[in-house]
């Protein structure tokens, strides 16, 4: 009997190790693509907007801090809160000028969340509340599917 409970018990163990790390490695940080600036792998971006970001960072480019503004959309973050999943991102990237850490990254999801991560030369100009009021502002684009417009 007390073979049987461990043979059992040993089982259930492997099965739930071996079933996190299934989930944990559902999603991966993808690497930056070419352009850098913009990802849409969830293809929720026109090529129009996707242009847009791109002139953005070109016109912050030529400025003497060079602050990044990224926007990464994946289809799901699976099971990492969009909190992790963007600050992961955020680092592996490097955002932003290493001086000064002046990036900004906008992660949208298809499955409905969205998240900035502010670098930390950032703070005092983008604080939380100010990106928080942001993405609430723009709430209903996002909840309608108008990413472009959200964006």
């Amino acid at each position: 009997m007390k073979k049987a409970t461990r043979v059992i018990l040993m089982g259930m163990f492997l099965s739930l190790t071996f079933a996190n790390k299934v989930n944990a490695s559902e999603v991966t940080i993808p690497e930056p693509n070419d352009s850098f600036y913009v990802l849409d792998s969830a293809d929720l971006l026109t090529p129009e907007t996707e242009q847009l970001i791109l002139d953005y960072n070109t016109n912050l480019s030529i400025k003497e801090e060079k602050p990044q503004i990224v926007v990464v959309t994946v289809p799901t973050t699976g099971t990492m809160s969009i909190e992790e999943y963007s600050t992961e991102t955020f680092e592996k990237w490097e955002i932003g000028n290493e001086d000064y850490d002046n990036g900004v990254l906008l992660v949208v999801t298809a499955d409905g969340h969205e998240r900035l991560e502010i670098g930390y030369g950032l703070e005092g100009a983008i604080p939380d509340s100010l990106a928080s009021s942001y993405l609430s502002d723009n709430a209903s684009f996002f909840d309608s599917q108008q990413y472009n417009e959200g964006v």
